[in-house]
């Protein structure tokens, strides 16, 4: 797919002239982004973070026999209104959809050597997030809407942190893309700027406005900001790649569920038992990841000079 990094280019002699920095040097930075990324260490400790949530998940259901249970599944829902649409379903089946494609995103993902940098930029987005957040917090005194009271619901608030990512990400970002590519194929017969500023925006937008009910105005800037971000990883890589930072992102609290105050021991005991261990693991995984990318950076970088020096 046609990168769309290309629209947004600062011309080269002015962006030289910011950075004080040579062409063939940023021609260098550029060869070792694209090597280093596709390091198979950097890989593993990104499949390994991705891994815990779904862990998590799998034995605070079986233990607790969720899988077995029939549960309410939206089809169209939009929050602070009685407009819905939903089906009764087993668990056991949604739950083997969803964790068959967030299995198959990170397969696919791996097979194509783009892991490691979906995960480094989403890291960036949600950096970017939280200070979007922190800013509004300090200057206009928003905060978000605190958590309900989940006594009784643990099962059905974890599951829903699994189906809400998959139904925001089809809504949002999947309908939306295959209109795109709709109007790309029989109307404009090539990708232009237009088509992936509407694409962007305008279901971002929407986005925003969604979660306004029920985490209150800070999360629609937020929301916005991530929500461009995750489209942009659409149309770069595949609608894999939104769809499985979408999970991750949305699971990893099932990691501390039992730091909530708002859920009760009782119904979450094998999550009592082994969600600090997992935590912890997670935890030390993202932070290797981490470490990793400046180590990996620093070292792809010599060699491919030292390779270039010695081709000169």
């Amino acid at each position: 797919m046609i990168s769309i990094c290309q629209y947004f280019l600062i011309p080269t002699d002015i962006f030289l002239n910011i950075i004080n920095m040579k062409p063939d040097r940023i021609s260098l930075f550029a060869r070792t982004i694209n090597s280093f990324h596709e390091n198979n260490l950097l890989m593993i400790a990104g499949t390994i973070i991705l891994i815990f949530p779904l862990i998590a998940t799998l034995g605070q259901f079986l233990n607790t026999g969720y899988f077995q249970k029939i549960a309410p599944v939206l089809l169209f829902y939009w929050p602070g209104s009685d407009m819905e649409i939903k089906i009764r379903l087993y668990v056991w089946f949604v739950t083997g959809l969803i964790f068959t494609s967030y299995v198959a995103g990170i397969l696919y993902m791996l097979k194509n050597k783009t892991l490691g940098r979906i995960i480094m930029i989403t890291i960036i987005l949600f950096v970017c997030s939280g200070v979007i957040k922190s800013f509004l917090t300090i200057a206009f005194g928003m905060h978000e809407i605190g958590l309900p009271d989940l006594s009784g619901k643990a099962n059905s608030a974890i599951f829903s942190l699994w189906h809400n990512p998959v139904w925001e990400e089809i809504v949002f970002r999947g309908i939306p893309l295959l209109i795109l590519l709709g109007i790309e194929k029989y109307v404009t017969k090539k990708r232009t700027l237009a088509g992936i500023w509407i694409y962007c925006i305008v279901p971002s937008l929407l986005c925003g406005l969604y979660h306004i009910p029920g985490h209150g105005l800070i999360r629609f800037f937020d929301t916005l900001f991530l929500g461009m971000g995750f489209s942009w990883l659409a149309l770069e890589y595949t609608f894999f790649a939104p769809v499985v930072m979408h999970y991750i992102a949305d699971t990893m609290l099932v990691l501390n569920f039992s730091k909530l105050p708002t859920v009760q021991a009782s119904e979450i005991q094998w999550l009592v038992k082994y969600g600090p261990s997992l935590n912890t693991f997670s935890s030390l995984a993202l932070l290797f990841f981490i470490i990793l990318i400046p180590i990996l950076f620093i070292s792809y970088f010599r060699k491919i000079r030292k390779k270039e020096q010695l081709q000169a």
